[in-house]
């Protein structure tokens, strides 16, 4: 995602849109949290 966005898409707004999307993705990986199922009150599976 972040490829595409910068290089495909020249770092038009769609690719500075997508690449944002890509930088989200990755760090909630990487770090296991994901502030979407926060909101809407989800917990991680413990195990």
């Amino acid at each position: 995602m972040l490829t595409c966005g910068v290089a495909a898409l020249h770092a038009s707004p769609l690719g500075l849109l997508l690449s944002g999307a890509g930088v989200v993705t990755l760090v909630t990986g990487v770090f296991g949290y994901c502030p979407a199922c926060a909101i809407a009150g989800r917990e991680p599976l413990k195990g």
